[in-house]
């Protein structure tokens, strides 16, 4: 009997199995177009040892080892184009430890440490020249602690106070370089207006019930604004942009409570398109285009909810 087993939640990919319980040895799985998608190797009808899954291209999808059917080593995740997607520890089927986690150009863009398979310490995102943009506190799972945002110049923009995933009380520097006293957000409600040392606004948002409600816009220590967009209790709902140093536009996106849905835009500081990928429920699905700087069509990637299909060089 075909029988669907799951990988850990993390994985993406679910792949076939035969049910033989005492089954032993190597077995490979097939793309449709007859290309390698993955191999491994059966011990008394368990996984067990090393396993690979490669893109129906030929590149290398993932690699990890098995241990008595379980996820239980370092792992590793790449892009079609060879770069590095995320690497990090299982043990027993749970992630562990620092994760790291990159943009497809190749660059470090979040470190998220677990303790069996939810965030723990730490989480920390980068922003596209390698500084630290976010850093935040968690505990099993759940914002709580403090989080910091900073601006790309390296200058602190605000800081928030979390207690089990909502927000209590906010901070930011004042004109003279020191934290000003928290300011509660009583009862969960009310608004949040933090400011840069030079006076600039950092960030202004409201929330209800502990979440963000209604636009939230973060600017950059220069007054520009770097990020708009609109929440339905902690829900990214509607229109989203981010923009460059510059003023231009740098991504647009459409949420539908929390999830990316429709055509997904992103633009080189110059101002040209630099990709535009359709997204349904959060995944990737149907092309992906890339530009480039002259505005020219270089690659389209086709995906199936976020599995990748095909990579056609234009």
């Amino acid at each position: 009997m075909l029988k669907l087993i799951p990988l850990p939640n993390y994985l993406t990919f679910t792949i076939a199995r035969l049910n033989f319980p005492r089954a032993s040895g190597k077995f490979k799985l097939v793309h449709t177009n007859g290309k390698l998608m993955g191999e491994g190797n059966y011990v008394n009808g368990d996984f067990d040892g090393p396993y690979k899954t490669y893109y129906p291209c030929g590149t290398l999808n993932t690699s990890y080892n098995f241990k008595g059917g379980e996820v239980d080593s370092s792992y590793v995740r790449y892009y079609y184009n060879g770069n590095k997607e995320s690497e990090g520890i299982y043990r027993s089927g749970s992630q562990t430890g620092v994760w790291k986690f990159y943009n497809e150009d190749g660059n470090l863009n979040c470190m998220i440490n677990y303790i069996d398979g939810l965030p723990e310490g730490e989480k920390i995102y980068f922003d596209d020249n390698g500084t630290k943009d976010y850093i935040g506190m968690y505990k099993a799972g759940l914002l709580d602690g403090t989080v910091k945002k900073y601006d790309p110049s390296g200058v602190q923009a605000y800081q928030t106070e979390f207690k089990d995933d909502r927000t209590e009380a906010y901070t930011y520097l004042g004109a003279d370089g020191k934290l000003v006293p928290l300011i509660p957000i009583k009862y969960v409600n009310g608004s949040m207006k933090s400011f840069f040392p030079n006076g600039n606004p950092s960030r202004h948002c409201n929330y209800s019930d502990g979440e963000k409600h209604g636009r939230d816009v973060i600017f950059y220590s220069s007054g520009q604004i770097r990020e708009e967009g609109s929440f339905e209790y902690g829900m990214a709902n509607g229109l989203s942009k981010t923009y460059h140093l510059n003023g231009k536009l740098k991504s647009e996106r459409n949420y539908m409570y929390g999830n990316v849905e429709g055509v997904g835009r992103e633009y080189y500081p110059e101002g040209g398109l630099k990709t535009k990928i359709n997204y349904d429920n959060d995944l990737k699905h149907g092309p992906a285009k890339y530009y480039n700087k002259d505005g020219k069509l270089v690659k389209t990637v086709w995906y199936y909810y976020d599995k990748l299909l095909s990579v056609t060089n234009e």
